[in-house]
């Protein structure tokens, strides 16, 4: 991911790897960290929207989950489902 951060089937693995070791912090960590580093605004919100969608399903963290989603609209303000997320959340 770090060469190709767009990389399905190291985004796929890295996945696979959270549900088995349940390391689903480390995950949405390591996903951020990615969202940072990259300067494509369209790769920059996907990944932090994988990352915020991590800590609302699977580590239930709506407050760090909403900081997520929030990072994902300021990169692309045009996400939806960002918005649906954040909406979702704060009923």
């Amino acid at each position: 991911l770090a060469v190709d951060p767009a990389g399905e089937d190291a985004l796929a693995s890295l996945k696979r790897l959270a549900a088995q070791t349940g390391r689903f912090e480390d995950l949405a960590r390591v996903l951020a960290e990615l969202g940072e580093q990259v300067e494509d605004g369209e790769l920059q919100s996907q990944l932090y929207f994988e990352a915020a969608r991590v800590l609302e399903e699977s580590v239930g963290d709506a407050a760090r989950a909403i900081d997520g989603y929030k990072l994902v609209l300021a990169a692309d303000p045009t996400r939806l489902d960002a918005l649906e997320a954040l909406q979702r959340l704060y009923k």
